[in-house]
C-alpha cells in the first residue's frame, strides 16, 4: 500500500492501475467515465496542458468530497449506538451492490477510510469477525479538527 497521491501523480498512478488490472463488471460505468478523462485501458494516456490543469483541480476537488463523504457520514443504519456519534466504517455490503443501487458512496467512504473488505469485517450481530467503529464528531456535533484536545 502506498500513501494518497495527489495532483497528476494520482491519475498517472489511476492509468496504471486500469491498463494492470482486469475489469469488474460493477466498474464498466467507472471505466466509461474515465475515458472521458482520457484513461482507456489499451491506450496511452497522455492528456494537454489544459487538460492536466483540469485533471489536478478535479483531483483536489474529489479528494475534498471523499474526505466529506467518510466523515460526516449520511449513510442510513451508520450508527452504531442509538444517540452516540459512533459510526460503522465499513457501512456497504462486501459485493458493494443493493438490489436498487449500487453503493457508490458506501464503497467511496470505506475505500478513503481504509482499504479492502469482506465478511468478516461487516458484521450485523455478535459473532464470528469483526467491525469497524469510527467516531468523527464531538458530543455536540461538531468534528474533530485534530488541533486541540478538550478540557
Amino acid at each position: 500500500m502506498q500513501a494518497q497521491l495527489y495532483g497528476m501523480a494520482f491519475w498517472e498512478n489511476l492509468n496504471t492501475i486500469v491498463q494492470r488490472e482486469k475489469m469488474q463488471d460493477r466498474d464498466v460505468f467507472f471505466h466509461a467515465i474515465l475515458k472521458n478523462l482520457g484513461i482507456e485501458k489499451g491506450k496511452p494516456f497522455a492528456p494537454t496542458a489544459k487538460q492536466e490543469e483540469l485533471l489536478i483541480k478535479a483531483e483536489r476537488v474529489g479528494y475534498l468530497m471523499a474526505i466529506n463523504n467518510t466523515f460526516k457520514t449520511r449513510f442510513e443504519d451508520a450508527g452504531f449506538y442509538e444517540g452516540r456519534r459512533w459510526y460503522v466504517a465499513l457501512i456497504n455490503s462486501p459485493d458493494q451492490i443493493q438490489t436498487t443501487y449500487g453503493e457508490l458512496f458506501e464503497r467511496a467512504s470505506w475505500f478513503h477510510e481504509a482499504i479492502g473488505s469482506t465478511y468478516a469485517v461487516k458484521l450485523d450481530a455478535p459473532g464470528r469477525g469483526s467491525v469497524c467503529l469510527g467516531q468523527y464528531e464531538d458530543a455536540n456535533g461538531h468534528g474533530f479538527d485534530g488541533v486541540s484536545t478538550p478540557t
